[in-house]
């Protein structure tokens, strides 16, 4: 069993996480767009081609991806910022 039931594209580069804890999340990619690695998302239909293996975020059938402990450091920094 994975960690991440499903996740939607949402509006502004967020992305809706279901976890298969029943958590539930919106986190926003925006400013990772700037980089090499997840610059391709910029391109809004690769974005929100997104789907989930339970252990990781996929765009375009693999092209680009990212671990759900991505995914929470994602959060992490999000909340770290928000304080």
């Amino acid at each position: 069993m994975g960690f991440i039931k499903s996740v939607t594209a949402l509006n502004d580069w967020r992305l809706f996480v279901e976890m298969e804890t029943g958590s539930v999340m919106v986190v926003d990619l925006s400013h990772k767009l700037d980089t090499a690695r997840f610059g391709d998302l910029r391109d809004l239909k690769l974005f929100r081609s997104v789907s989930t293996d339970g252990d990781i975020v996929l765009w375009g059938d693999g092209r680009v991806r990212l671990m759900a402990r991505e995914l929470m450091d994602v959060v992490f920094v999000e909340k770290k910022e928000a304080l």
